[in-house]
């Protein structure tokens, strides 16, 4: 929320570079292999920089989240850094383009029982919903900003 104030650990750039211009945000940015197509950090120095602290919350995106396969990811190097992300941190919180329920990438990063809540938005069928809500993760329907630009 815009009403944020706090320390953020970030792995990527585009991300940094929005929330270092708030007032009481600080960022630390990962390092790393940086990857052109999203501009995030990857590989072992990423994993590394995040094994050096712990967080009250994580948000991790998602190619696929799944009630029996759990949290994927389709590219390999982000799930090293997704796992100690999560085993550091109170709580996760998936970001998941509703297309991503009920679907399954080629890498595990957790189980539905590491998942905290799962935030998407309103166009998510049902079914997926309350399959993964049935395994006891929260689904969060987020509502449209109608402020947003």
């Amino acid at each position: 929320p815009a009403s944020f104030a706090g320390r953020v650990l970030c792995a990527s750039l585009p991300v940094a570079a929005e929330l270092a211009g708030r007032a009481g945000v600080g960022v630390l940015i990962a390092g790393g292999q940086v990857r052109a197509a999203d501009l995030a950090c990857s590989g072992p120095v990423a994993e590394q920089f995040f094994r050096q602290y712990f967080a009250d919350k994580v948000l991790l995106s998602a190619a696929g989240i799944h009630h029996r396969a759990g949290l994927t990811q389709r590219l390999l190097d982000d799930i090293a850094v997704q796992q100690v992300m999560i085993e550091h941190a109170r709580e996760c919180y998936v970001l998941a383009d509703p297309a991503s329920l009920g679907r399954t990438a080629v890498g595990r990063v957790a189980a539905t029982g590491a998942i905290t809540a799962v935030v998407t938005d309103g166009s998510a069928d049902p079914a997926e919903v309350r399959a993964l809500e049935q395994t006891g993760v929260k689904v969060l329907l987020a509502q449209p900003d109608p402020d947003a630009d």
